[in-house]
């Protein structure tokens, strides 16, 4: 089932980069490219090389849907929803894109409080689009965020990039003038907590980074904002939060969780005892605002 119907030339075909269009369950261009639902709601545009990134596994998805089920990342869907509504509220039918939808969470809070605007969620795991696919007034593509983008010119109000690969040069073509992007990263002590579980820590330039590639091609920096919160994590919900991120490529979840099991039941020498069952853990988000001028 798919989510929504498709506005009109919203989309462009990933062959011939002419117009894509809603044909019943399927999308088409006027060269006769097509592209079928999958039976979950979601269409695959990748076509041609093999993308290079890595697709998240069914058990990663597993693992984020639990963790964001369990409210642990609300703070940050709150912000941004509300970011969104500050922006777009005016507009008639605002157009939104998110990049690396991975389940469509964000998305979805978005769009539920900007009723009359509709979300494009491009993601690279079918795992994941299968659960996107579900979010009401969206569709859910199956893409590699390093290729050209399968929207058309200005099409888009407003994009979001919460943890995922960043374009930068395709962002400027397709967010119109006056237009937002906002690009959210682990700001330093996030997951302050969790340590020697195998977590990466943020690059301590990957901020300036993002700001020099955003406006490196055009973008304009508007707004910087951390966000933090402190949550408390039994171990069944941390090996949640090690296996949802690059961890889950390289270690099946039955080892995470044995490895947050035996770092638990250890403590942490001189500042917990040993056998605790849960952690305080600290959560900070950087939410990074670019506008197109």
């Amino acid at each position: 089932m798919i989510a929504a119907p498709v506005p009109p030339a919203l989309l462009t075909c990933p062959v011939c980069h002419g117009p894509l269009d809603a044909e019943d369950r399927a999308l088409g261009c006027a060269e006769g490219h097509r592209f079928l639902a999958a039976r979950q709601g979601y269409f695959n545009l990748l076509t041609g090389r093999k993308s290079p990134l890595k697709e998240d596994t069914a058990e990663m998805v597993a693992a984020r849907f639990e963790v964001l089920e369990a409210g642990l990342y609300d703070v940050l869907a709150d912000r941004l929803a509300a970011l969104a509504e500050g922006l777009l509220g005016p507009l008639p039918a605002p157009m939104i894109l998110d990049g690396g939808t991975g389940t469509g969470y964000y998305l979805r809070r978005v769009l539920e409080r900007l009723p009359a605007a509709f979300g494009i969620g491009l993601d690279r795991s079918r795992y994941a689009l299968r659960r996107a696919a579900k979010v009401p007034r969206s569709v859910a593509l199956a893409w590699d965020l390093r290729r050209p983008l399968p929207v058309r010119d200005a099409a888009v109000d407003l994009a979001l990039d919460v943890f995922a690969p960043r374009n930068a040069p395709e962002l400027f073509r397709v967010v119109r003038p006056g237009g937002r992007v906002l690009v959210v990263t682990p700001a330093e002590g996030h997951l302050h907590g969790l340590e020697g579980l195998g977590l990466l820590s943020p690059h301590p330039g990957k901020a300036e980074a993002v700001g020099t590639a955003f406006t490196s091609v055009g973008f304009s920096a508007r707004a910087v904002e951390i966000l933090t919160e402190q949550r408390e994590l039994d171990a069944a919900l941390a090996a949640a939060v090690v296996a949802m991120g690059p961890a889950g490529h390289h270690h099946r979840p039955e080892a995470i969780r044995q490895r947050v099991a035996e770092v638990f039941a250890a403590g942490r020498a001189g500042t917990e005892p040993v056998g605790v069952s849960s952690r305080e853990v600290r959560l900070a988000f950087r939410i990074q605002q670019f506008e197109r001028p």
